[in-house]
């Protein structure tokens, strides 16, 4: 139903860790819905300026299915039978020809999807450039060894030898 709603080139942030596309925000509001069939965008303080909606949104929900969230890197979520209140967040809908083009979330700490997947006692996996950043350190001091860290590092140790000998 929200497919009619929203454009063809729809972009959804703020909430998860990346930028959604039309297609992946359907599949992520399909996943959330499947797993918490009373999950709801509760409005409040609306208000239009033009071609922008600006709102108050508080998501809520009880998980009765496991939730699944590949997309995301995340395993599946067993059932929890938890209810979900995340904190009011500011959101902001662009309209352009009577649909949503944009939906931009100001996530709250404790809100958005990381703060959904906390209350139901999982996280998202940590972002993989972490992993990256490590790799690089570990790439460059091996590169900084081969360049001049042993040929430093063995005058440092003759320089210690000469030194303490003397």
């Amino acid at each position: 139903m929200a497919a009619q709603y929203i454009t063809d080139d729809f972009v959804f942030e703020g909430w998860t860790p990346q930028r959604l596309n039309k297609g992946e925000f359907l599949a992520l509001q399909s996943e959330l819905h499947a797993a918490m069939p009373d999950y709801a965008f509760n409005l409040s303080n609306v208000r239009q300026q033009n071609a922008v909606v600006s709102a108050l949104m508080q998501i809520t929900g009880t998980q009765t299915h496991p939730l699944s969230l590949p997309m995301f890197g995340i395993p599946l979520v067993p059932y929890t039978g938890t209810f979900v209140v995340l904190p009011q967040e500011r959101v902001q809908f662009v309209v352009a020809d009577d649909k949503v083009s944009q939906m931009r979330v100001e996530t709250a700490p404790g809100g958005g999807l990381a703060g959904l997947l906390q209350q139901l006692d999982t996280e998202l996996p940590l972002p993989p450039r972490v992993g990256s950043i490590y790799e690089l350190a570990r790439d460059e001091r091996d590169q900084e060894i081969e360049a001049h860290g042993e040929a430093s590092q063995l005058s440092r140790e003759d320089t210690m030898t000469h030194e303490d000998a003397g």
